[in-house]
């Protein structure tokens, strides 16, 4: 009878174990010791064609791996200062951003023409240490012209 508790015991422990192992790996982002990870920073600044700062100029970037897929696509807003900041932790390998800079909000602080850059242009920030792979930040300045 000793020996029938003890491996329904055993069942039950393996069981809650397997269930809460896997449970710890699901999400967006990672959470197990040992994951390597790499940040990737885009950032910049849009103006119009006379240097004045745009506000709420929409920013969406595009981020491809080394084969052209998309992996990972995100849309912030320039702020007061015409600047944005995105800063995206990951287990890919980012080759290329494709940056499209578009006026939503009319004519509030002036109408302007939509502008799309894509570049290779990451340039390392943070040194490699362990399994964090390191920073790698893109810097997208931008002049828009008015409509």
């Amino acid at each position: 009878m000793k020996i029938h508790f003890n491996k329904i015991i055993s069942y039950l422990l393996t069981g809650i174990l397997g269930i809460l192992g896997f449970s710890s790996c699901v999400g967006d982002e990672p959470d197990e010791y040992g994951t390597p990870t790499v940040d990737y920073v885009y950032k910049g600044k849009v103006t119009d064609e006379k240097d004045v700062p745009i506000q709420g100029i929409q920013v969406a970037a595009d981020l491809k791996d080394p084969n052209d897929a998309s992996i990972k696509k995100d849309t912030i807003y320039t702020d007061a200062n015409g600047e944005f900041q995105k800063k995206i932790t990951g287990l890919y390998t980012v080759k290329s951003a494709t940056i499209k800079f578009s006026d939503v909000d009319g004519k509030q602080n002036g109408s302007f023409q939509d502008a799309t850059i894509t570049t290779e242009d990451l340039v390392k920030t943070k040194k490699r240490n362990g399994w964090y792979l390191g920073e790698f930040t893109l810097t997208a300045n931008q002049k828009l012209k008015k409509k």
